[in-house]
């Protein structure tokens, strides 16, 4: 049976061996984790832009913890000019993968630099999170753990995410008023 095994995989590999195409479900359909693979691909012009980006985010998230708007403005600020700062000519054939996973991010950032209020900060920090998943998703973590964290009731129920350093929840929609509202939902 051995043998009948290694021939299938053996003509599996050379059938695919000179395809021209290798994307993320490629990789993760030959059992690979996509980000460890994405994470020791990437060169130093997208891994230090974006864990700095990453960390501001983080900040961020703090700072609307404790209700620290212009705290919050700020890291925002810092997240969207770590993304803008990157050196696109050095990213190689990441610059594909750069460009698809951060323009979201950047602009959903800006959006909370340009919060009127905490609440609309707020706000707009509940449009940051799902392309900030996708983009630590796609350009790794910078190895640290990463949760992806749920409040159920924020936004008339509607609910929101946020990710987290730490997996004891600290909600950054309600702040004092509900801090421990929430559950993990995934870790990255």
């Amino acid at each position: 049976m051995k043998p009948f095994l290694f021939t299938i995989l053996s003509v599996f590999a050379l059938a695919n061996c000179g395809s021209d195409a290798s994307t993320a479900n490629d990789v993760e359909t030959a059992g690979t984790d996509v980000t460890a693979a994405a994470e020791t691909a990437l060169p130093d012009a997208v891994t230090q832009p974006w864990n700095a980006a990453t960390a501001s985010y983080l900040e961020l998230k703090d700072a609307l913890v404790t209700s620290d708007y212009e705290a919050a403005k700020q890291s925002a600020a810092a997240l969207a000019m770590a993304i803008g700062q990157a050196d696109m000519g050095a990213m190689g054939e990441t610059h594909d993968t750069w460009m698809a996973a951060t323009p979201d991010v950047r602009s959903a950032a800006q959006a909370v630099v340009d919060a009127g209020s905490i609440e609309d900060a707020r706000v707009a920090f509940s449009k940051l999170t799902p392309p900030m998943v996708a983009a630590i998703k796609q350009l790794g973590d910078g190895g640290q753990d990463l949760f992806v964290q749920h409040c159920p009731m924020i936004f008339d129920n509607a609910g929101a995410d946020w990710v987290s350093n730490e997996r004891e929840v600290r909600n950054p929609y309600y702040g004092d008023a509900m801090l421990k509202c929430g559950k993990v939902t995934e870790e990255l």
